[in-house]
């Protein structure tokens, strides 16, 4: 995607002020973080995430364009396998 008025993100951007928490605030983060085990939370944001089935579809896409992948790697080698050839000047 490209943004159309990437110019006026980039001035109000630059407008924004600095903004740098106090120390104690990466203090508290730290301890928080210190005093729970990291593993179990990442396994209770896992249970509540939402599940989710893609269609067929979607894995028939995924499917060609991995196929199509291998044969662009396949040719690209055998092109990288040929020797260099430079044209008599006359072609140009």
């Amino acid at each position: 995607m490209k943004e159309k008025n990437k110019h006026i993100l980039d001035e109000a951007l630059k407008k924004l002020p600095l903004y740098s928490p106090e120390e104690n605030v990466w203090s508290s983060i730290e301890t928080a973080l210190e005093a729970t085990d990291a593993n179990d939370l990442l396994q209770t944001a896992i249970k509540d995430l939402p599940e989710y089935t893609a269609p067929d579809f979607l894995w028939n896409k995924i499917e060609n364009s991995l196929e199509k992948e291998d044969r662009d790697a396949v040719l690209s080698k055998a092109l990288n396998k040929l020797p260099a050839h430079t044209p008599p000047d006359l072609v140009w």
